[in-house]
């Protein structure tokens, strides 16, 4: 009878620990991204605009020392929590190169390593892992990370630099980091506390050597699909109810339909929007929809934020401030097809108004005219 007492108790008492374990997960990751806020405030201070979501440049794009075209943000914001070091290694493989050579992810990874737990989620099992990618250079793996940063509603050719193929619609640069573009406060007419900037994403689980790459991730959180009836493109405009219609299995929706490897939150430094960012136009804890993705990942479709919290994710505010996104945050209609695609009227549109996805997509616009709060 003891025994029997003993084990109900036990029974009763593991959820309630478990779930204040969670919570204390949860009040971590929601510290880490107040750091990030402040690195973000720290290097808009110093250089006067943040950073890109894509550099072509080391610091901004008044200053000449290239690099490695697909540094993201989490690098460029590394002198401003507390990875100096790094960053000062980073500069240095910069200088020994000439105008025109890039530094290899390759060489660049012994300054990578981790964790680096600013930029990590501890909800996220496989955080504090090494990544799954190794250098064939270095043999190192890098830093998982879970911070993702916001490329708004935007959903079209997310890779592409503003002053590239000048036809293509820039619908990407409703959001606040797009390649090669530096925002400053003046830009965020909605309001600094009305534009997310970061939001978290799961790691991938996919494995490999450099081009090589292992399984493909089939869960929700952590996976992408692409192709077939859950590309939200279909060979025109952007419909991002597609994903939600097709993207997951039919008898268990934890997994996806159709899955490929990506190194999503494992190649650290990699700008690659599939890798480093996040859209909001799904809900938290959606599918993630590509069309013709890489591995590496590209910028074509639409990346949802996810988290191992229940019932949303941690999302950091342009001022610093860091809410919790619900999975039900209003989406508006996602049967819309995104504003911004080419028409033969006018081929380079790209739509300077209000998102059609709700207050979700309005916190992702920082100058689109809405004041939106959550």
């Amino acid at each position: 009878m003891v025994i029997a007492i003993i084990g109900i108790l036990i029974a009763l008492l593991l959820p309630a620990v478990q779930a204040a374990r969670e919570a204390a997960r949860r009040m971590q990751c929601s510290n880490n991204f107040k750091q990030m806020g402040l690195a973000l405030h720290n290097y808009a201070d110093a250089h006067k605009a943040f950073p890109s979501g894509r550099s072509w440049f080391m610091f901004n794009d008044q200053e000449i020392p290239t690099m490695y075209e697909g540094w993201g943000t989490l690098v460029m914001l590394f002198p401003y929590f507390e990875k100096t070091a790094e960053w000062g290694g980073l500069t240095g493989l910069s200088d020994s190169k000439t105008a025109t050579q890039n530094v290899p992810w390759g060489e660049a990874s012994q300054y990578l390593t981790g964790p680096i737990s600013t930029i990590i989620c501890p909800s996220d099992g496989l955080g504090r892992e090494p990544s799954g990618y190794t250098s064939a250079v270095t043999g190192l793996r890098s830093s998982r990370f879970n911070v993702r940063v916001s490329l708004g509603d935007g959903m079209w050719n997310c890779v592409e630099r503003p002053d590239q193929a000048p036809t293509n619609p820039k619908t990407y640069m409703r959001g606040m980091f797009f390649p090669a573009s530096w925002k400053t406060f003046s830009t965020m007419s909605d309001g600094t506390s009305n534009t997310i900037g970061m939001s978290e994403k799961l790691c991938s689980n996919s494995t490999g050597v450099d081009t090589t790459i292992g399984p493909a991730d089939f869960t929700v959180k952590g996976g992408f699909t692409s192709g077939g009836n859950a590309t939200p493109y279909n060979g025109g405009p952007v419909i991002p109810q597609r994903c939600l219609d097709n993207a997951y299995n039919t008898t268990d929706r934890t997994i996806l339909a159709g899955a490929f490897a990506t190194w999503s939150g494992q190649l650290l430094g990699d700008a690659r929007p599939a890798n480093t960012a996040f859209h909001t136009v799904l809900p938290p804890n959606s599918p993630s929809c590509g069309h013709a993705l890489s591995g590496g990942g590209g910028g074509w479709g639409v990346f949802s934020a996810s988290s191992n919290h229940t019932g949303g994710v941690n999302g950091m505010m342009m001022d610093g401030s860091v809410h919790f996104i619900s999975d039900t945050v209003n989406t508006g209609n996602l049967s819309l097809t995104q504003g911004g695609m080419p028409t033969a009227a006018n081929p380079t549109f790209a739509n300077p108004g209000k998102s059609n996805y709700g207050v979700w997509g309005a916190l992702g616009t920082p100058a689109a005219g809405e004041s939106t709060t959550l």
